[in-house]
């Protein structure tokens, strides 16, 4: 019994956690560049958290980074962007969320990156 307790301690592993960036242009405060809208992102500004874990929007295996664009009828001086940083999982269709792309039914550009 010893033996094999043991034994399997030493075929047990590490396991590592995703962890991304959690933002979204629409948090406050809504004048400062949040989540690299329109300049650079900088990490330094944003949390990082565990995508296993409560602290997450959303739990997930991977990172996803959402852009939404508006369509050229809004556009004045610049084009409306946002963007989303958080976690993310496989889709319903069985594809991965961040290789697709679409538009809304008010012409918004949808880019999953």
């Amino acid at each position: 019994m010893i033996a094999e307790t043991l034994s399997l301690t030493h075929f047990l592993v590490p396991v590592s956690a995703i962890f991304c960036y959690q933002c979204a242009t629409d948090q406050p405060p809504s004048s400062d560049d949040r989540c690299g809208t329109r300049g650079s992102f900088r990490p330094d500004e944003h949390a990082v958290v565990d995508c296993g874990r409560d602290e997450a929007t959303s739990p997930g295996q991977m990172c996803l980074k959402y852009t939404e664009l508006s369509p050229r009828a809004f556009i004045r001086d610049k084009r409306w962007k946002s963007v989303i940083r958080r976690c993310a999982q496989v889709s319903s269709r069985g594809q991965l969320q961040g290789c697709d792309w679409g538009y809304d039914s008010n012409g918004s550009i949808h880019i999953f990156q």
